[in-house]
């Protein structure tokens, strides 16, 4: 065989490796109904998407008791790419965008929005969301679950980890970028951005874009 000959079964032997270590999932595979809360502690403000009743059961501790609307009643489009890092880990990663999804706005002088709402709105965002997985140990949740787990199961664990026999994935990069107006409680645009990657020589996220702003 010539190198030229060479040269192409070589591309076309990687390309069909990597074809076979890529998988392109429906985002409905993910069984999260939300995307979590995004706080500014230089603003003090924080936004709750998908919220849109506040209760006072519970409180101070009442988020959890907030009345959702989750992804899948909103105007959304999205994919999970699934791609094999090594003989035991494997990359899932959520791409998503969302519209005409409602929101809450805190005011948060404490660090964290235990008060009512400010305001209400509506905006449109785009997610993305990289996770680390046991190979081994995705597959057993699929199983069980046939779902790829939340970001609440994953930061809430293990309290909200509903797999005790499966190793926590690990999250090492979020990006949620959105922006809406207000429709209640006062008038303005909001925008928020925020990049958070895993810094493993602290055990905990940095955010080098971080902010959620009234306009």
């Amino acid at each position: 065989m010539t190198i030229a000959t060479i040269g192409i079964i070589l591309v076309l032997f990687s390309t069909s490796v990597q074809g076979a270590r890529t998988t392109i999932r429906p985002i409905e595979d993910w069984g999260g109904d939300n995307v979590v809360d995004w706080a500014d502690l230089d603003t003090q403000l924080a936004i709750s998407p998908h919220a849109v009743e506040w209760t006072l059961d519970g409180y101070p501790f009442n988020f959890l008791e907030w009345e959702m609307i989750p992804i899948w009643e909103c105007k959304y489009k999205g994919s999970i790419k699934e791609r094999v890092l090594d003989e035991e880990h494997t990359i899932i990663t959520l791409y998503l965008h969302v519209k005409e999804v409602p929101f809450m706005l805190f005011y948060m002088p404490d660090g964290y929005p235990y008060a009512p709402p400010i305001c209400y709105g509506i905006m449109k965002y785009y997610f993305q969301c990289r996770m680390i997985f046991n190979t081994e140990s995705l597959y057993n949740i699929l199983g069980i679950s046939g779902k790829i787990p939340s970001l609440l199961q994953i930061f809430g664990a293990p309290y909200f980890w509903p797999y005790p026999e499966e190793p926590v994935p690990l999250v090492d990069f979020v990006h949620f970028n959105g922006d809406g107006y207000i429709t209640e409680g006062g008038e303005g645009k909001v925008q928020v951005n925020q990049v958070g990657l895993y810094d493993p020589e602290i055990g905990d996220f940095v955010w080098p874009i971080d902010f959620v702003h009234i306009l």
